[in-house]
């Protein structure tokens, strides 16, 4: 193995994950349109009569992300792509956390689901940055077995499970400190 080439099974394991998590997020904006231009606007970073073109244009990155991930000729450009992207909406989210906008729907999640700004995002988007550059990293060369498949699946699978764990839990966060809140008051 080459230094700076990552063994094909976690690379591809982080890829198929990471287009995962890009599809998800498409399939979100896809699903409500309107309610992601709403966060777009509520950002204020561009002005307002770009906002469904820019609106627009980030799900159809988000789109070009999670494919070129997958195809094998695209996947260390798409994989520095997603990195970028993370670092976009990181630095959106930082710009309004410093003029004191928490209660700004950050609109990464489904639609319904409001999820305010704060720090977690942050290091979430960090996190994700971090496996991106991995992803981009080139696979080593060695033969890709029947097992490195189902490895490559197996693992893909478990990392959006653990993703989308913890984006359930800190999504609900807010509403569950709120229910215990009232629970108590109430005793």
């Amino acid at each position: 193995m080459t230094l700076g080439a990552l063994d094909p099974t976690l690379a591809w394991a982080l890829r198929w994950a990471l287009a995962g998590v890009w599809l998800l997020a498409a399939v979100h904006k896809a699903a409500d349109p309107a309610a992601f231009r709403t966060a777009v606007a509520g950002y204020r970073l561009v002005p307002e009569m770009l906002t469904a073109a820019v609106a627009r244009t980030l799900f159809c990155i988000e789109l070009a992300v999670a494919a070129g991930l997958v195809i094998p000729a695209t996947s260390g450009g798409a994989g520095l792509a997603s990195a970028a992207l993370l670092a976009l909406y990181a630095g959106a989210m930082a710009v309004n956390l410093a003029r004191g906008r928490r209660d700004l729907d950050c609109g990464c999640s489904a639609p319904g689901t409001l999820r305010p700004l704060g720090e977690g995002l942050l290091v979430r988007n960090a996190v994700l940055a971090a496996l991106s550059l991995v992803a981009a990293l080139p696979p080593a060369s060695r033969r890709f077995e029947w097992l490195d498949g189902f490895t490559v699946a197996a693992a893909a699978a478990t990392l959006l499970l653990l993703h989308f764990g913890a984006e359930a839990v800190f999504t609900n966060a807010p509403r569950s400190r709120s229910l215990r809140r009232r629970a108590w008051s109430t005793r």
